[in-house]
């Protein structure tokens, strides 16, 4: 008979899963045998490294050393290669000022015959042509100014480094010599000429007889022999030519004085006055 509305329906005591496809069973067994291999992984004790079991700490881990960063080209190189490109912007701006010179010559053309259509789009391309051209110009202009900065700031590094170099070379100088050793040798020199200055005059000496003769003293008897024949002459009076002597020689007579009208009259006399 049909079960009625609230009767249950008869159901095995023990529900049986219907079997699977072979496909099927496959997937299942291997998430199985993966999940046993993790929880086996997980309760296994984990291995010491064999310097804690010794004792020991275990070796640090070397860290890693960021990457370096990318070398940068010879300033020669760079400065090659934005010549290079600015010749090539020269190019494409000649090349492009030609074309604006077509389009304009264009645009005459269609306005003799009245097509102002074709006019208008040959000014439009001149336009376009002209803002390309301006962009060009711009950045020609600045690849020329960091051409310049470049080669400027190339001169300064070579200039430092000249400056570094003669730095090293003075300091490698004074640590080895000092101001102590100057003063030294510059001690040592003045006492060398003094030696030798006093060598110079020991050996201008006169020698005679085996004993030195000091000119000092023979400078002084001559400056009294000197005096004694000044003596003597001033004592003898000079000498007059045809005078006897032991006789005395008569004194001249003197000149009368003349008068002031005298010496007037015979300056006219002179004159022939």
């Amino acid at each position: 008979s049909p079960p009625s509305p609230n009767q249950p329906l008869p159901f095995p005591s023990r529900y049986t899963a219907p079997p699977l496809p072979s496909a099927a069973m496959g997937l299942r067994d291997m998430f199985n045998k993966d999940k046993k291999e993790k929880e086996k992984r997980e309760n296994s004790p984990k291995a010491t490294p064999a310097s804690s079991t010794s004792g020991g700490a275990a070796p640090a881990r070397a860290p890693v050393a960021p990457p370096a960063p990318p070398k940068a080209p010879p300033v020669a190189e760079v400065i090659r290669k934005q010549r290079e490109r600015i010749a090539i912007m020269e190019k494409n701006e000649n090349y492009i000022a030609a074309q604006m010179e077509q389009e304009t010559t264009k645009a005459k053309a269609y306005l003799a015959k009245g097509d102002k259509r074709n006019a208008t789009m040959c000014l439009k391309k001149k336009k376009a042509l002209e803002g390309q051209l301006n962009n060009l110009t711009n950045t020609r202009f600045n690849l020329e100014q960091q051409v310049m900065t470049l080669q400027s700031a190339s001169s300064n590094k070579d200039t430092v480094d000249v400056l570094n170099e003669g730095n090293q070379a003075l300091n490698k100088i004074h640590a080895e010599i000092s101001v102590e050793k100057v003063d030294d040798v510059m001690a040592n020199m003045e006492d060398a000429m003094a030696d030798a200055n006093d060598i110079q005059q020991a050996l201008g000496q006169t020698v005679m007889g085996g004993q030195y003769i000091d000119d000092d003293e023979l400078l002084a008897e001559l400056g009294e022999l000197e005096g004694l024949n000044m003596e003597e002459k001033l004592s003898a009076g000079p000498a007059i030519p045809g005078a006897v002597p032991g006789k005395q020689v008569p004194a001249k007579a003197a000149k009368p004085k003349m008068s002031e009208e005298d010496e007037l009259a015979a300056l006219e006399a002179s004159l022939g006055m």
